[in-house]
């Protein structure tokens, strides 16, 4: 039916552009295959079969170049993502090698929505697809986008589906879907369309047929077809069409299937092998693939003239020229079911080494296709080794459902492979006569640990992948069994080395694993916040170690220092960053050095060692900037910033945060952008910059409800709240204040609680109501100590000073402000020790000592003069100028 879709240049209908897209059974693990065809010809994208795609690809890469200049020129930097979504190569750029599998597929998403969106605008558009329940999983994404942005732009979609498989239907919960079923047609109607057939009314003797159809017109058409070759329906020489026997005497199959084998058996033999060649290769095929497979070469083309003739199969456009496809899903179905069992395994062998020998230097993106084709020639060592490949290269692109399936039939074929190898081992002492030639040789899977290995790799990676989905409870029985797999191995291993025989897996690759997989496990229960379970995990993986496994040793120590961290152990945690940075600098693993530097940096950060946190943050920031690592780079800076802004080194941090705002805008990093441009407006309310941070704070509040972040949602809006208290309107800042509360209350954030009670503290004391203020101020401070946030303690017992004063209870305020002081000299925070002596300056102009309060002043004044806090500055100077001119009324608070 969709087929029939094209734009009639006498229709009222403007003119629109048609692309046209369908789902494969057979490639339904190859990730976006299902939109190439469309999004190539929007593309301008002619792939010619004769040469290979290195020869092509310069040219290749200049048109799609102009393309998405044209049509999405913001997304021009990401244009090498096209390679993931097109199946071809591209080169890649220092940025999109820098991005991490998660990054690809987002930003391949958001390019390739933005060219479809883009086109549209400019074209209205039709894009139908065919067999979607055999899309593959990121493609279903991207259409469901679609279909949520189509209103924006006119761009209509066509999706058309069977109910089996069933998939998820998102879609037909828009308000602006129009969900269709097609049943079955009535007589009525079923007896039109044979009369359409048969340019005229058909003769009522065949009705009765009809019924065998029950509605389904591809039935019908068969039917036709069926009772004229028979001759069961003749025209006559009036030019009418009439049965030549009664119905009950038709001699034509009853099912749809029987009609259709039929037909393909009246076809000459070397016609009938072509189809059912052809259906092997699949729904769609290539003449390339053809002529490397197909028995009769010197018949191929006009075979396929043949088929076209015979309405069997249809050929591609011009700019697809030597590809074809069956007319109808059911012709390809029963073709392929029509071929004998061991001639069908043959034939699926024969296609997959063709597509091999075909793809030389350019396998990459054959990998699932080949996986499933060997798969059917139940070749179970090349399938196992081909789903486990396309596997890794589905993991790598995000396409993690696709992933997921093949580690999982990977799995399924691992069984046969290991008889068929045991086999083998069992057939003579063959093994030990190589291992005796060739004591080094690693033979892919001449024996059976090699595939137990990678058995146990499968089971990893679909952990892994398991938890990144958030499906930690399927996640770790895979890893369970992994680990069980490699201690069956370590136990070969020493049983083999007792013997004095090589064994086919090293002892650094078994090791590594043991170890890995106790950290990964370890992680799983840090997750659930299992802290105690997480370090038995863990430390029963380092007594696996060895002197060749450093590198997880070193990750390991790491991961330790993390859950530590999150039980409020902060020497612990040191201790083990500075264990896992000892071992990291010993075998020179960059990655591993920059991973823990950020964690002793952060770690002295929170605790206000300033000294120390600079210097190894900055350490790892160069570490990261020589790797070209920019999503860590990105944090890195982050981390660095706060730090500088923390000791008053506020043009650094604001080089910092803009740096990592830049990175995170290039990578497409949302969370990276919101959380930056948060730091970064903090740094422009220190410097009394009071709209522009209030437009770093929409802005950063913005993306946070972009990704749904309810913690960073509630850290702009206390912000938000403080750039109001600044303003000078306690009452509209509190009520932000509050919902920040509580927010951060539901979700248990607390390590952010304990700023925004301390700011509703403030806007209270600016209200005049101190039993609120000492309430709300109190809380902040419990929670500070207890989580050992020196720097939030200190400024804490500023605001107890200021409420204090407030109250009239000056040897209160006096300790207070005393205690912060103390506490902020340690520190090196210049600003908040600046708001400290202007607060005491308050207190010493209360009790009448002159002489103290203009020192007290000098001081502060200088500090906020050395880190251009504008505003803060302006507060002392006329502090300083009600002195000097004897006026008994200071100016309010800094924070007020």
């Amino acid at each position: 039916m969709t087929a029939s879709i094209a734009p009639d240049p006498s229709d009222a209908v403007p003119h629109f552009q048609i692309y046209t897209g369908e789902g494969q059974s057979l490639k339904q693990n190859v990730p976006y295959v299902t939109l190439r065809t469309p999004l190539g010809h929007l593309l301008g994208l002619k792939l010619s079969q004769r040469e290979t795609i290195e020869d092509q690809q310069e040219i290749i890469e200049h048109r799609l170049r102009t393309r998405v200049d044209h049509l999405a020129p913001e997304f021009s930097h990401f244009m090498p993502l096209l390679s993931d979504v097109l199946g071809i190569p591209l080169t890649e750029t220092p940025l999109t090698n820098a991005l991490s599998a998660e990054q690809r597929h987002h930003r391949a998403q958001e390019l390739v929505m933005t060219l479809i969106l883009s086109a549209a605008s400019r074209d209205p558009m039709l894009l139908v697809f065919d067999d979607l329940q055999w899309a593959d999983t990121p493609s279903l994404e991207l259409l469901n986008r679609l279909a949520q942005m189509a209103t924006t732009v006119p761009l209509l979609l066509l999706l058309c589906y069977r109910s089996n498989p069933r998939i998820a239907e998102p879609w037909t919960a828009l308000p602006q879907t129009l969900h269709i079923v097609l049943e079955e047609l009535s007589l009525e109607h079923s007896t039109a369309l044979l009369g359409a057939m048969l340019g005229g009314p058909p003769p009522p003797s065949i009705l009765p047929l009809l019924d065998r159809a029950q509605g389904n017109p591809f039935f019908i058409e068969e039917l036709v077809r069926a009772l004229i070759a028979s001759g069961a329906l003749a025209r006559s020489s009036s030019g009418y069409w009439n049965l030549t026997c009664p119905p009950d005497q038709v001699a034509v199959p009853t099912s749809i299937e029987g009609l259709i084998m039929s037909r393909l058996d009246r076809l000459e033999e070397p016609y009938h092998e072509l189809v059912q060649v052809a259906s092997v290769i699949g729904y769609r095929f290539q003449l390339q693939v053809l002529e490397g497979v197909y028995r009769y070469p010197h018949l191929l083309h006009s075979g396929l003239q043949r088929l076209i003739e015979a309405d069997v199969i249809i050929a591609e456009e011009k700019q697809h020229e030597g590809s074809y496809f069956f007319r109808h899903a059911l012709l390809h179905d029963v073709a392929y079911e029509g071929i004998l069992y061991a001639q069908r395994r043959e034939l699926h062998r024969r296609v997959a080494q063709w597509i091999e020998a075909l793809s030389t230097g350019h396998l990459d993106e054959h990998l699932a296709l080949l996986a499933r084709h060997y798969l059917l020639a139940e070749d179970w060592e090349a399938s196992f080794r081909y789903h486990l490949s396309a596997g890794i290269q589905a993991q790598r692109r995000f396409a993690n459902q696709e992933a997921l399936r093949l580690f999982a039939t990977g799995l399924e074929i691992a069984p046969n492979l290991l008889q068929e190898v045991e086999s083998r081992q069992h057939k003579g002492d063959t093994w030990n006569k190589i291992e005796d030639a060739f004591p080094l040789l690693p033979p892919i899977y001449g024996h059976s640990s090699h595939i137990i290995f990678q058995v146990s790799e499968l089971h990893e990676r679909s952990a892994y992948i398991r938890t990144l989905l958030g499906e930690f409870d399927q996640a770790r029985p895979s890893y369970l069994e992994a680990l069980s797999l490699i201690n069956q191995l370590v136990a070969e291993y020493e049983q083999w080395r007792m013997e004095e025989k090589h064994f086919p897996i090293s002892h650094t690759q078994l090791s590594s694993a043991a170890v890995r997989l106790h950290r990964h496990i370890a992680a799983l229960y840090e997750q659930h916040s299992d802290y105690d379970e997480a370090f038995e995990w863990l430390k029963r993986g380092m007594q696996c170690a060895t002197p060749e496994s450093q590198g997880e040793f070193a990750r390991c120590y790491l991961l330790g220092s993390r859950i530590y961290y999150n039980q409020g152990e902060f020497d612990q945690s040191l201790e083990w960053a500075r264990r896992g940075l000892a071992v990291a600098e010993h075998l020179g693993n960059t990655i591993d050095q920059a991973h823990a530097l950020l964690l002793m940096g952060n770690l002295w950060r929170d605790r206000g060692e300033f000294r120390l946190s600079i210097p190894a943050l900055e350490q790892a920031r160069t570490l990261l900037d020589l790797m070209k690592d920019a999503t860590r780079l990105s944090e890195a800076l982050k981390n660095l910033g706060y730090a500088y802004w923390r000791v008053g080194r506020w043009q650094d941090a604001t080089k910092c945060y803009q740096k990592s705002l830049q990175i995170s805008e290039n990578v497409g990093d949302i969370r990276g952008m919101a959380q930056t441009s948060n730091s970064l407006a903090n740094v422009m309310v220190g410097q009394g910059e009071l709209q522009l941070a209030t437009d770093l704070y929409q802005y950063s509040s913005q993306q946070f409800q972009r990704i749904g972040s309810l913690q960073g949602l509630a850290v702009t809006g206390y912000n938000q709240g403080e750039v109001l208290l600044l303003q000078g309107r306690p009452r509209d800042a509190l009520h932000l204040l509050r919902a920040s509360i509580v927010s951060l209350e539901r979700i248990k954030a607390r390590n952010n609680l304990s700023e925004a009670l301390r700011l509703a503290a403030e806007a209270s004391l600016s209200l005049q109501n101190c039993d609120q203020a000492v309430d709300y101020i109190q809380q902040s401070l419990a929670i500070a100590h207890e989580l050992g946030m020196v720097v939030e303690e200190a400024v804490g017992l500023r605001v107890m000073g200021e409420i204090a004063l407030s109250s009239g209870d000056l040897s209160a305020a006096s300790e207070h402000l005393s205690r912060s002081r103390n506490l902020l000299d340690r520190l090196d925070n210049p600003y908040e020790l600046g708001k400290v002596l202007y607060c005491q300056a308050r207190l010493d102009h209360v009790r009448g000592h002159p002489d103290d309060l203009l020192l007290t002043l000098e001081q502060a004044e200088q500090i906020f003069k050395n880190l251009r806090a504008r505003r803060d500055l302006d507060l002392v100077r006329k502090f300083i100028a009600t002195v000097q001119t004897g006026d008994q009324t200071p100016p309010m608070t800094s924070g007020a």
